[in-house]
């Protein structure tokens, strides 16, 4: 039977030591499944204490400590990899869900990558480290041979965005023909 999507609550937190318990528990509360990430960007007021104490007690709590204090924002600032079922039929169905596996990173995936995924996917901790050193020789063979990656960056970008206005479009006519003929059947009858 299929798992229940996973809600991630990702939740900041510096020197929130009057409010953080009441906060976390008010999120617990919540009933959907989820996991809760709180990320401290180096609390001095004894936040992290706090956290660190509900964490043993609810598992559905990760807690991340900053190394450092990076300022306001960034303690959510972590990539976000979406869009990431395998277009290509040439490519292994799983073939980005299993590559963009990093710490304290985030990927969605389709419904069917996630079926797949949890039948045949391999879980490589940290894949997304693997292999810098021949990205970055691979970029700099592409620029080598006369290819502006900046370019292709922005062409894909700009590609994606149409792609999500096209079907959030179609989505938004199809909802307002079936409103339209609701209201007329209804006028009718």
């Amino acid at each position: 039977m299929p798992r229940p999507p996973l809600l991630s609550v990702v939740i900041p937190c510096y020197n929130e030591r009057a409010t953080v318990a009441e906060l976390l528990r008010r999120v617990r509360e919540v009933p959907v499944e989820k996991e809760i990430i709180v990320i401290d960007d180096r609390s001095t007021d004894g936040s992290r204490d706090v956290v660190a104490a509900l964490a043993q007690q609810w598992p559905e709590i990760r807690h991340i400590l900053q190394p450092v204090n990076q300022g306001k924002g960034a303690a959510i600032q972590r990539p976000l990899w979406a869009s990431t079922s395998t277009k290509d039929p040439s490519y292994h169905d799983v073939f980005y869900a299993e590559s963009l596996i990093g710490r304290d990173s985030i990927i969605t995936m389709p419904e069917q990558t996630i079926r797949a995924f949890e039948d045949h996917g391999e879980v490589t901790p940290n894949a997304l480290e693997q292999g810098v050193e021949e990205a970055a020789r691979t970029i700099q063979d592409l620029a080598d041979a006369g290819i502006d990656l900046h370019c292709v960056a922005w062409q894909l970008e700009h590609e994606g965005i149409k792609q999500f206005t096209d079907a959030f479009d179609r989505a938004h006519r199809e909802v307002e023909d079936k409103r339209h003929h609701a209201v007329s059947k209804a006028a009718a009858a």
